[in-house]
């Protein structure tokens, strides 16, 4: 069985790096976008099974990356869980009517809490 793919969109390295780490010992394969465009540029060219979004990212904002992700044949349908400090955002609120999103979590969650949500969310149908 091949190994899933997952894009982290993060800003913070370190977050990134510790979340990366944690999902690759879970046996994903895991590539990582610290900006909007990056994210956008790296789901196109390989789309993920799964995309663990920032909300608050330099160039372009997580709101803005899943509009556009949303927009385009090959990722469209890419699941999204947002991950985000900013959860009391008027942003925030708005994204979570998208059906888009399966799930979103606010910073800090526990990273076993991170781990069983993409588990559910990439189990076999």
């Amino acid at each position: 069985m091949a190994q899933k793919l997952i894009l982290i969109v993060e800003d913070d390295t370190d977050l990134a790096f510790v979340i990366k780490t944690a999902l690759e010992d879970q046996g994903y394969t895991v590539r990582t976008a610290k900006d909007g465009f990056q994210a956008l540029e790296m789901a196109m060219e390989e789309p993920p099974e799964l995309i663990l979004l920032d909300l608050m990212l330099p160039k372009m904002d997580g709101y803005a990356v899943n509009l556009k992700l949303k927009s385009i044949s090959q990722t469209a349908d890419v699941p999204v869980i947002v991950l985000t400090a900013y959860g009391h955002l008027k942003k925030f609120s708005e994204m979570k009517k998208d059906a888009s999103i399966v799930a979103y979590l606010e910073k800090p969650t526990p990273m076993k809490k991170v781990l069983e949500i993409i588990g559910k969310v990439l189990k076999p149908k």
